[in-house]
Order: structure tokens, then sequence, then C-alpha cells
């Protein structure tokens, strides 16, 4: 069951259920039970750039500049790369 779920992700959903619930093994068990009906609860309802913290550093494989010259697009896994 945890295996499947990195431990920045599941406490940052922990945390999340704690907003609203005092009780650390009831929140634990909703967030646990959230994430096995969606995988992606969390980020669909509280947004990826929290979620992205929870899920750790995350390697990009692949940048290229922006059109506009600003900044960088980047990818994080081979599918997403255009070759």
């Amino acid at each position: 069951m945890f295996e499947n779920y990195s431990p920045h992700m599941l406490r940052a959903a922990i945390e999340i259920e704690l907003q609203t619930n005092k009780d650390a093994k009831t929140a634990a068990t909703i967030a646990l039970k959230r994430l096995e009906s969606d995988p992606e609860y969390y980020v669909k309802n509280f947004g990826v750039v929290e979620m992205e913290k929870a899920r750790g550093p995350v390697k990009y494989i692949k940048r290229i500049p922006k059109p506009s010259g600003k900044g960088y697009i980047y990818f994080y896994t081979k599918q997403q790369v255009k070759l």
C-alpha cells in the first residue's frame, strides 16, 4: 500500500488532510484512500505546486529554450521529447 507513493507525497497528503481533521491516524487513512482511488487527487484539488514539492526533486532529461527567449521548456520523460 505505502510502496506506491513517495514519503514526500504521503506526508503532503496527510498534512493537507490534517487541515480539516485533527486526528493524525484518521487523516492518514483518508489520504491513503484518496490516493488509492485517484493518484492525482491532491494535484487536481490542491494544485501542482504543493504536490511537486511533495514528490521531491525530479531530474529533467532535456531542456530547450522557449521561443520567446525567456526561460526553458523542460522534458521529464522520454515520451515528452520529440526527436
